[in-house]
């Protein structure tokens, strides 16, 4: 429990600095765990008075795993459910123009928006993009494509949630890069310019349960070693 409450304290600290958070990670490092765990814990850390939008880019909302995190914890698991606002309401985004139009509509004068928003999330971020790059048939039609992407989707996006102080999360799949060697997040290069607050989570390949968490901005590097409970992230 100290551990956790000096994470989240020290997280909120960094959004003084950057509104964007993004979290990477290979298959089974627990992004969307983390993330609705955080989410829960920020939205009940203090006052229980902030709000959250959810957007299903790829994946449904995994409100089972959300019940499992906070059932011990009624009121705020109560609370959680109350204020978390998912869209679609009724299904994840199928392609890549949805995705746009969802976004387009979110950020749009006129639409009215949860009380007291504070949080968006989008898991993930790059899923759709990726398919439409890979159906274009050259490279120009793949340039265009992540151009159109910046300027469409990701950019008024972010200046939106700059302007209304929002906090985003940005979840992303990765891909190994050999020059590196090292995982990366899809397109890493449209969100590196951003200078955004990187949470990379790393599988152990000697120990399958026990895992580890980096933050990363400004130069400066945390770890944390953690594991996946049944009620959620536990820092060890």
């Amino acid at each position: 429990m100290v551990l956790k409450t000096i994470f989240l304290k020290g997280l909120k600290e960094l959004f003084s600095f950057n509104n964007v958070i993004s979290v990477s990670g290979g298959s089974g490092s627990g992004k969307t765990n983390l993330t609705l765990h955080l989410i829960g814990d920020l939205l009940t850390y203090g006052s229980f008075s902030d709000s959250c939008i959810w957007i299903q880019a790829s994946e449904l909302f995994p409100s089972g795993r959300l019940k499992q995190i906070f059932e011990i914890y009624p009121d705020k698991l109560k609370y959680i459910q109350e204020n978390i606002f998912i869209l679609p309401k009724d299904h994840n985004i199928s392609d890549y123009l949805e995705q746009e139009n969802v976004l387009a509509q979110l950020i749009a004068p006129n639409t009215v928006l949860p009380p007291d928003l504070r949080y968006i999330v989008i898991d993930n971020i790059s899923h759709q993009l990726r398919f439409e790059v890979s159906n274009s048939p050259n490279v120009s039609k793949v340039v265009s494509c992540l151009d159109s992407f910046y300027t469409k989707q990701l950019y008024p996006l972010i200046v939106f949630c700059i302007r209304n102080n929002f906090i985003l999360f940005l979840l992303h799949e990765v891909t190994y890069d050999p020059h590196l060697t090292q995982t990366r997040p899809f397109f890493y290069k449209l969100y590196d310019k951003l200078g955004t607050i990187d949470i990379i989570l790393h599988n152990n390949k000697f120990n399958t349960k026990r895992k580890k968490r980096e933050i990363l901005f400004n130069h400066s590097k945390k770890t944390f070693q953690y594991t996946i409970e049944q009620r959620g992230i536990r820092l060890l």
